[in-house]
C-alpha cells in the first residue's frame, strides 16, 4: 500500500486557477483525497467508509473535502480544530476512537465497525485528519498498514500544501496599478500582501506595519484574515513586539510558539506573550521589511510583516526561511513603488509645467543666470579696486593692474550681453491670446493637472466661486501664476516631513470698484505658512532670488514673476495677507 500512496504524489499536480480566494486550495485537496481513499480501499476492502478533512490554506477548522462513498452527505461538514486536538492530542499519530468520541464526529458507525483516526502532519504542522471505518475484525491489520504508509500519506499531502503555499506567495503584487495609473489603491495592495502571507503560511491572519516618519513609529497599513484583536491599539503587545523586531539589527525577525516557549530570533518578554495568549494567539512570526532600493520616501528599514495562529504551531526552518524570503520581496516591491511614484511625480511636474508654461519661465531662468554673472562681475571689480589701491600705495606701474582690469571688463560685458538677451526676450514676450475665460474653471483645470501630486502628498484643493468670475485676458498667464502658487504649497508640505492632511483653499468672487470690474481671489492652505527663519520680513518672498528651498531646488523667481505678470497683463496685484497660513490675495481686472 505504501508504494501506491507514493505514486499519488505525482498525481497531485494542479493548475494555478485551483487556488482561488474562496476555494483556498480545496479543489486540490478534494482530488488528492478521493484518490487516497480509493487507493486505501483497493488495498483494504474491509474499509467501509472514510473521509479526509483538511483546513485548506487557513486553519480555523478542518473541512471534509473527500469521502467514501463519494456522494456521502457528510461532505463539506466542518470539524472544529479544538475537537481534533482533543481527539488526537500530541502523543500518537493514529488511534481507535471510543463510542463517545465517535459521536462527536460526522458519520454513523455500525456496531461491527471500528473507527480509526489518523493525524496528518507535515514539517511539524497538523494540517488534516483521516477517518476510516473498518470491519472490527480487520481493524488491527489496517492499523498496521497505516503505520507503514503514514509517512507517505503525510508527505504527499504536505507537498501538495507546500506547492499551493508557494503559488500563493509567488503571485505578483499589483504594484504597477498603484504606482503608475492609480487603478489600485495602496490599501488594496497592502491587503493583498497580508492575504498572500496568511494563505502562504497557513496562518489565521496577517498584519502589515510601515514606518511613519512623521510620527516616528510603526503604523498599521493593512491586515487580512481572522483578526480578533485590535492591531491599531497603541501600546498593544503586538505593536511592542513588531517595534522590537523593527529596532533589532542583529536578527531579521522572530518566530515563536507561546505555550512551549520555543522560538527563533529576537527575544520577547513573557508579559507581551502572555497578553497575546489571552487574546487567543498561540504562535506568531514577525519579519522586518527592508530594502536596498533607495527612494526619497523609503530606504533601509521600512516596517514589519506579522502572521499569527490561534493555536500552537511549530514553525519549521523551511517556513522561517520562506517567510524571510517573502518579506525581502515585499520590502523591495514597496521601495520600488515609492521610487516609481517619485519618478512619476517628477515627470508629472515637468509635463504640467510644460503645458502651463509661458515665456515667464524662460525669463526667470535668464534672470537666475544673470544673477550669477552679476556676482562674478562684482567680485572682479572688487579685485580690481584692491589691486589699484595697492599699486597706488606702492607707486607701481599701471601695467600691474592691467590683467585684473581686463577680467573685470570681460565680466561686465557678460552681464551686458545677458541683459540684452533678457531685454529681447521680454520685448517679444508672448503671453498668449486674450480670450474670455472663467477664473474658477482655470483653477479647476490646474487642480486636475496636479491631482496625483496632491493625492501623494495628502493634499486636497477646494474651490469656491460666487458671482460672475469670467474675465477677458491672457489665460495662459493666470495658469502660470496658479501653477506657481500650488507648487509652493506642495513644496511647503514636503518640507514638514509629515504626512498629515492639508487642504488648499481657493475663494473666487466678483467685485465692482467704481466703474472697474475685478475678480478677487483668496488662496491659502493648512500647511506650515511662510518660514520665519528664511523670511523674517514676509514680504521678502516677492524679492527676486529669495527662496526657502535648499540649494539647487529653487531660484526664488516664482512669486516675483507671478506678481509682475499679474500687474502687466491684468492690471492687478498679488499680495501676502497672512504669513501663518500663506494667505494670498490675487486681484484681477478684466480687459476693457
Amino acid at each position: 500500500m505504501t508504494d501506491a500512496v507514493w505514486e499519488l504524489n505525482a498525481e497531485a499536480e494542479y493548475a494555478a486557477s485551483d487556488l482561488e480566494s474562496t476555494d483556498q486550495g480545496e479543489t486540490v485537496f478534494r482530488r488528492f483525497g478521493e484518490k487516497l481513499l480509493q487507493t486505501l480501499q483497493q488495498h483494504q476492502p474491509s474499509i467501509k467508509h472514510g473521509y479526509l478533512a483538511v483546513a485548506g490554506l487557513t486553519r480555523s477548522a478542518f473541512k471534509i473535502v473527500a469521502a467514501l462513498p463519494t456522494n456521502s452527505p457528510i461532505l463539506a461538514q466542518k470539524i472544529q480544530r479544538a475537537l481534533s486536538d482533543k481527539l488526537l492530542g500530541n502523543e500518537s499519530a493514529m488511534r481507535y476512537l471510543s463510542a463517545d468520541e465517535n459521536r462527536m464526529l460526522p458519520g454513523d458507525l455500525s456496531p461491527l465497525e471500528s473507527r480509526v483516526a489518523v493525524k496528518l502532519l507535515g514539517n511539524g504542522e497538523f494540517f488534516g485528519m483521516l477517518c476510516l471505518d473498518v470491519d472490527s475484525t480487520e481493524a488491527d491489520h489496517l492499523m498496521s498498514e497505516l503505520r507503514q504508509s503514514w509517512q507517505a500519506i503525510c508527505r504527499c499531502l504536505s507537498e501538495a500544501v507546500f506547492s499551493m503555499r508557494l503559488e500563493a506567495l509567488a503571485a505578483p503584487f499589483n504594484f504597477g496599478g498603484v504606482a503608475m495609473d492609480g487603478a489600485v489603491s495602496e490599501d488594496a495592495l497592502y491587503e493583498q500582501i497580508c492575504r498572500q502571507a496568511t494563505l502562504g503560511f497557513a496562518a489565521d491572519g496577517a498584519v502589515l506595519r510601515l514606518f511613519d516618519k512623521a510620527g516616528n513609529s510603526l503604523r498599521v497599513c493593512g491586515s487580512w484574515g481572522d483578526i480578533r484583536h485590535n492591531p491599531d491599539e497603541l501600546g498593544s503587545p503586538g505593536e511592542r513586539i513588531c517595534q522590537r523586531v523593527f529596532d533589532d539589527s542583529s536578527h531579521y525577525g522572530t518566530a515563536r510558539t507561546i505555550s512551549s516557549a520555543k522560538g527563533f530570533g529576537v527575544e520577547m518578554t513573557r508579559a507581551d506573550e502572555e497578553a497575546l495568549r489571552r487574546a487567543g494567539i498561540g504562535s506568531y512570526m514577525v519579519m522586518g521589511l527592508q530594502s536596498d532600493i533607495v527612494s526619497a520616501s523609503l530606504a533601509g528599514k521600512l516596517g514589519t510583516l506579522a502572521i499569527f495562529h490561534y493555536r500552537d504551531h511549530e514553525f519549521s526552518l523551511r517556513d522561517i526561511r520562506l517567510f524571510h524570503s517573502f518579506a525581502e520581496r515585499v520590502g523591495d516591491d514597496l521601495a520600488l513603488i515609492a521610487l516609481m511614484k517619485q519618478q512619476e511625480e517628477t515627470n508629472e511636474f515637468v509635463m504640467t509645467q510644460s503645458n502651463a508654461s509661458t515665456r515667464a519661465e524662460i525669463i526667470s531662468l535668464f534672470a537666475h543666470d544673470l544673477g550669477h554673472k552679476a556676482i562674478h562681475a562684482s567680485e572682479k571689480v572688487q579685485t580690481l579696486i584692491d589691486d589699484a589701491k595697492k599699486a597706488i600705495r606702492q607707486k607701481l606701474s599701471s601695467d600691474r593692474i592691467q590683467k585684473p582690469a581686463e577680467e573685470a571688463l570681460e565680466a561686465c560685458l557678460r552681464v551686458e550681453n545677458e541683459l540684452s538677451q533678457l531685454k529681447a526676450l521680454t520685448k517679444h514676450f508672448d503671453a498668449g491670446e486674450s480670450v474670455e475665460f472663467n477664473v474658477g474653471d482655470v483653477f479647476a483645470a490646474v487642480k486636475k493637472d496636479f491631482r496625483s501630486a496632491l493625492d501623494r502628498n495628502s493634499m486636497n484643493m477646494e474651490i469656491q466661486t460666487s458671482g460672475n468670475t469670467t474675465l477677458h485676458g491672457p489665460r495662459r498667464v493666470l495658469e502660470q501664476v496658479i501653477f506657481n502658487l500650488i507648487i509652493n504649497a506642495i513644496d511647503a508640505q514636503k518640507s514638514t516631513g509629515k504626512n498629515r492632511k492639508n487642504t488648499i483653499h481657493v475663494i473666487c468672487k466678483e467685485a465692482q470698484i467704481g466703474a472697474r470690474r475685478q475678480i478677487k481671489v483668496q488662496f491659502w492652505d493648512d500647511g506650515p505658512g511662510i518660514s520665519w527663519p528664511h523670511f523674517p520680513n514676509p514680504n521678502d518672498i516677492f524679492l527676486l532670488g529669495k527662496t526657502s528651498k535648499k540649494d539647487g531646488q529653487g531660484t526664488g523667481t516664482g512669486l516675483p514673476m507671478s506678481r509682475r505678470l499679474i500687474d502687466i497683463h491684468f492690471r492687478g496685484n498679488l499680495e501676502l495677507k497672512d504669513r501663518s497660513k500663506a494667505l494670498f490675495d490675487l486681484t484681477l481686472e478684466s480687459d476693457p
